[in-house]
């Protein structure tokens, strides 16, 4: 992938979907059947669980980096960049609920695809702006900045959908629920918080982290997906809420990313994309009759995206390059397409079939984002007629 200007994840997550039925089952089922038994199955399930826990709390740490954007201009592209695919995909969900997902509630349905087209892939972005020397550029902060607010978003809304339908009894039961969840993002900020800040005084004044600083870290983030998984919000969401208090200081940030994130991105989250990739029949999507569900989906979730966010940029001054190249960036779904399309087949709310959608319109949209940046970026410069140059890296221009 990279070869041909793509991230690496995306052949990682193409690869998993290989080794599944679409590729692998289709031409050697039986060396797939005794590949992936129901045994092994249970193993990757595990390791993947573990390691998009590990993952989530990663992304849920990074958000807290400074940056340098104007608040103004990041609320506006904020709220552009999540409303308008949310409402694109609510429309379109309830346009397919009868063809897709007939035995699921209508409302879960539309709810959770509206969210499932407005993330977008914070570690993905943040490597490709690393790899285009973005990353400390106005452009990349207010991009970063932009989409992870954007996810916060998703995953708080995601968080009371989980805690209104998934208990099982009463409507008071569903309500308890809530409170629990409620409950527990209070203790994360009120009681955890100011823990962690007392253990990130004691770490940083040590130049390594020592077994017995990770061990406590991987304490918290097992406690947090345990008592997630006990109120019934999910592990992915308490990891990811556990890794967002984190206290902003970068000697700490940088000793876990050490000790974790080249173990989490080499083993953990390859294991997760074969687990994700044995769920997904790729091969159902030649049907016709799923053809066009796919194409609403992939144009929703893209153009919902893109001209939400560039057309925003555009309205606050900055040239169609920048604007556009930003849109395009913000379209990165990677990972968090398919941690987000595994947990809704996992707690219902889609079908096989619209599981399999979802992973391929996070595939598409994230080789989108790259081909329209690459695209954006050879516009004209503004007050360069005609010529074709790579965005600067140090300035955001305006017209």
């Amino acid at each position: 992938m990279l070869s041909i200007g793509m991230p690496r994840v995306l052949g990682e997550m193409i690869g998993g979907i290989m080794m599944g039925p679409t590729c692998l089952g289709l031409f050697y089922p039986e060396l797939m059947a005794g590949l992936f038994t129901a045994e092994t199955k249970s193993v990757l399930s595990v390791i993947g669980t573990i390691g998009v826990g590990l993952y989530m709390f990663l992304i849920g740490m990074e958000l807290n980096v400074k940056r340098s954007s104007s608040l103004l201009e990041v609320g506006k592209v904020t709220a552009a960049g999540f409303l308008v695919p949310f409402a694109f995909g609510l429309l379109a969900a309830l346009y397919l609920h009868d063809t897709l997902a007939a035995g699921i509630p209508i409302g879960q349905f539309a709810f959770f695809m509206a969210i499932a087209v407005s993330i977008t892939s914070i570690p993905m972005l943040a490597r490709i702006l690393e790899e285009k020397n973005l990353h400390s550029s106005p452009l990349g902060q207010l991009t970063i900045l932009a989409a992870s607010l954007d996810d916060l978003g998703a995953w708080f809304l995601l968080t009371i959908l989980i805690a209104a339908t998934q208990s099982t009894g009463t409507i008071g039961n569903r309500f308890g629920q809530i409170l629990m969840a409620i409950g527990m993002i209070v203790m994360l900020y009120v009681v955890v918080k100011p823990l962690l800040r007392r253990f990130v005084r004691t770490a940083q004044g040590t130049d390594t982290m020592n077994e017995g600083m990770l061990g406590i870290v991987l304490l918290a983030i097992l406690s947090v997906a345990w008592l997630s998984e006990l109120i019934g919000i999910t592990s992915v969401i308490g990891c990811f809420l556990l890794g967002t208090i984190m206290p902003d200081a970068a000697p700490v940030q940088r000793m876990i990313d050490e000790r974790l994130k080249g173990l989490v991105t080499s083993l953990f989250i390859p294991v997760y994309f074969v687990h994700a990739g044995l769920k997904a029949d790729l091969r159902s999507l030649l049907q016709v009759e799923l053809l066009i569900p796919f194409g609403i989906l992939l144009g929703v979730s893209f153009f919902g995206k893109y001209l939400g966010c560039s057309l925003t940029m555009r309205k606050m001054g900055y040239s169609w390059r920048d604007s556009s190249a930003l849109g395009g960036l913000m379209n990165a779904k990677g990972l968090m397409g398919l941690v987000i399309a595994e947990l809704g087949l996992e707690l219902g709310y889609v079908s096989q079939p619209v599981y399999s959608l979802l992973v391929l319109t996070a595939i598409a949209t994230t080789a989108l984002s790259i081909v329209v940046y690459k695209l954006s970026t050879r516009l004209p410069h503004p007050g360069i007629r005609g010529a074709a140059s790579v965005m600067p890296p140090g300035e955001l221009a305006k017209q």
